[in-house]
């Protein structure tokens, strides 16, 4: 886990070295332990490795400044984040041992003790015992469909000297980033968005459509465009090679719709699932430095807790958090109940509920974005946590509800399935079974009957523009928001309406912002982050099984619960309510950080945006806040940081 940064030059103009040092400086939280540079002069193949201010000693001694580095068209930095093979061959920019290709990597490929042996016996050399090595070895030897090869989670760049070519893959989640930026002919690649903008290599001009979209959507990004207007994500699952004749990017893995796992027990889907899942967890817990587990007291942190207790023989560090001063915020109750069940050692943040404006921005610089809800801080004290134990590497429970339906929004798109393949006796027993669960109210269960009838007669782009409208007041902005047309991208990939949405929120909503927060908030503090859920293979699984395995009458993850008998606590295996590692936000924005928001709202700046009706703000802010929706409030807020921070430069 690390970070990384390039600039190739395509005309052969030397590249700015001054601003490539910057943009590796700026991530130094990204990776604290090693810097390394190589400067690459193209036309002549000319490789020179260099040294920057926090390479280790016995490397430095040995090889040129990167300032005095002669004049290259193409420069690859690397800050480390030492995981696997804590020696100094782990340093990167890293080559093969004919030095054909040089590798700049961030990430972990947790197959790389198989792929390895595989190559060994075909002949290939290894000078160290880094999965980066393996990763440029499987480039010679199977070219660019080295990527389909990888289980891990992956942002690299190759310099192909032979064919003189950059090749940069991203993994199939996108749980590491990869941005980049085409200015005239340089191509600039980082893993985070300041690094661009600190460097003075790209201009600060906002990309509105973005911004207009995450106030009415609360989308993050809409595509592979992000918040900067020149600044683009390389997509999930997507390689790009590029060389003097342009950039080519190709997508190299999906879902299949046609893979179905059919016709099995109960009892054989959850046995199926339990290896999987049981391998997914154990191939993460390879490393060089201490593990822990980010324990929330849900199913699926739980699960990893307990699956990970049965492979480590020392006692595991568990890490959660609680504020004191109300229990819709303390999970202790259930976090104990998994910590009775194995060898735990476990370690709290404990807080009471205020908070400061300082701390919300140096979170908000983390971000490089703004945030939908203050949800993820406290993941982010988490991993300030972990990092203060002497762990390095912590797992981590996302993925989980995206793959199983944990979320109760799927239910509507279960019921509407059954009503359009015409099982209207199993549909009346579901519904009534969801009422009697969830003790709903005949509103409540009249309005869900309302979303899942006119799913039947609407269209889903239709329905997605009023669902959006539950999530902002119109009236709260400026004219250029209200008139944006939003875009929606729901493709149909799957016969029923619930592997559609599932799908949809695996790869356009809800993982893409979890894992966006998942690595800012752990790289903040300088943790690697794993996240066995989204192991590829399970994904595949998940997505060919039946549906009644995901929703069974009240129960969401019903093959998941099932697999994990014997293994969870009974109290979380039957568990039902959602949590998470929840944060007081409606307590920030209504009371402790009240004077600070009107402030905010009161200023020239905000007032001068383009974007808010800053009279109607205010006027609902003092006088009711609840008029704002879901997480309105605090999107608004965000946004405005957001801008402080990243465009005007100014404090608070």
């Amino acid at each position: 886990m690390c970070g990384i940064c390039g600039i190739y030059n395509l005309n052969h103009e030397p590249i700015d070295k001054l601003s490539f040092v910057k943009m590796a400086d700026v991530i130094r939280h990204r990776g604290p332990d090693d810097e390394g540079f190589v400067m690459i002069e193209t036309s002549t193949n000319t490789i020179n490795p260099c040294y920057g201010k926090d390479t280790i000693l016995p490397l430095k001694q040995s090889l040129k400044s990167v300032i005095e580095a002669e004049p290259a068209n193409l420069g690859m930095g690397f800050r480390r984040l030492s995981i696997i093979d804590l020696s100094e061959l782990g340093h990167q920019p890293l080559c093969d041992v004919e030095e054909k290709c040089w590798i700049i990597f961030n990430g972990e490929i947790y197959n790389y003790l198989e792929i390895r042996e595989e190559l060994q016996k075909k002949g290939y050399r290894f000078k160290s015992q880094t999965d980066t090595e393996v990763i440029i070895n499987a480039y010679l030897y199977w070219g660019t469909d080295c990527v389909s090869h990888f289980n891990g989670m992956f942002a690299f760049a190759i310099w192909d000297k032979q064919n003189q070519k950059l090749f940069c893959a991203r993994d199939r989640m996108g749980v590491k980033p990869f941005y980049y930026t085409l200015q005239g002919k340089s191509f600039i690649w980082a893993s985070e968005i300041k690094q661009f903008l600190e460097s003075g290599l790209v201009e600060r001009e906002v990309n509105y459509d973005n911004v207009h979209a995450f106030l009415q959507m609360g989308r993050l990004n809409i595509d592979k465009s992000t918040f900067i207007k020149d600044i683009l994500e390389l997509p999930p699952a997507h390689t790009a090679i590029v060389s003097e004749s342009g950039i080519e990017i190709k997508r190299y893995w999906d879902i299949n719709p046609e893979n179905r796992v059919i016709n099995l027990s109960d009892d054989e889907y959850a046995e199926q699932l339990k290896l999987l899942f049981q391998d997914a967890v154990k191939i993460r817990l390879r490393s060089d430095v201490p593990l822990g587990v980010a324990l929330s007291g849900g199913i699926d942190s739980s699960s990893i807790a307990c699956l990970a207790d049965r492979v480590v023989k020392n006692p595991i560090k568990t890490f959660s958090v609680y504020y004191t001063d109300d229990r819709k915020y303390d999970e202790r109750e259930y976090i104990e109940e998994v910590l009775r069940n194995g060898n735990f050692y476990p370690v709290y943040f404990t807080a009471n509920q205020n908070i400061t404006m300082d701390e919300l921005r140096k979170w908000q610089y983390f971000q490089d974005e703004p945030c939908m809800s203050a949800s993820p801080y406290s993941s982010y004290k988490n991993n300030q946590n972990i990092r203060n134990s002497g762990i390095i590497v912590a797992l981590n429970g996302q993925g989980g509800d995206e793959l199983f339906a944990g979320y109760h929004t799927y239910f509507k798109y279960y019921y509407l399935d059954l009503l359009k393949n015409m099982r209207f006796g199993k549909f009346l027993s579901d519904y009534r079974s969801y009422s009697k669960e969830f003790h709903s109210s005949f509103a409540d269960m009249a309005s869900l009957f309302s979303k899942i009838i006119s799913r039947m007669f609407i269209s889903d782009k239709t329905l997605k523009k009023l669902e959006y409208l539950e999530v902002s007041n119109a009236e709260m902005y400026s004219q250029s928001v209200r008139e944006y047309s939003p875009v929606i991208n729901l493709k149909k990939k799957f016969k029923n309406s619930l592997e559609d949405n599932l799908y949809h929120t695996l790869v356009n909503t809800s993982i893409p912002h979890l894992l966006h927060w998942e690595d800012r908030n752990s790289m903040a503090w300088s943790v690697e982050s794993r996240v066995p859920f989204l192991d590829y293979r399970l994904i595949e699984w998940a997505f060919s099984i039946p549906m009644n395995q995901k929703i069974r009458g009240p129960k969401t993850k019903y093959v998941l619960r099932n697999s994990m008998k014997g293994i969870l606590p009974e109290k979380i295996r039957n568990r039902m309510d959602k949590v998470g590692f929840a944060t007081p936000t409606d307590l920030w924005t209504s009371k402790l950080l009240k004077n600070d928001i009107l402030d905010m709202f009161a200023s020239d700046s905000f007032r001068k945006r383009d974007l808010f009706n800053a009279d109607k703000i205010m006027e609902a802010y003092r006088k009711n806040p609840s008029v704002f929706k879901q997480n309105e409030l605090w999107r608004i807020f965000s946004v405005e940081m957001w801008f402080r921070i990243f465009i005007d430069q100014t404090n608070l």
